[in-house]
């Protein structure tokens, strides 16, 4: 998933990623990629990359309780 991330512009500054989970949806997770990045990367190209990536990855993925 990290490759993923990191081969959008301004990656290389991605620290590390983590999956968020909504609490509130009592029957499926509710879900997305939450990433940590350096000072010197372009939040608007991570925040991208992040919603393109959390797209993607639920096309392939659901998460239960």
């Amino acid at each position: 998933m990290k490759s993923s991330i990191r081969s959008f512009p301004s990656g290389q500054y991605v620290v590390s990623l983590e999956i968020e989970c909504d609490a509130e949806d009592a029957s499926d997770m509710g879900w997305r990629v939450q990433v940590i990045a350096k000072d010197e990367a372009e939040l608007g190209r991570i925040n991208y990359a992040a919603k393109t990536t959390t797209e993607r990855l639920k096309r392939r993925y659901c998460l239960k309780r």
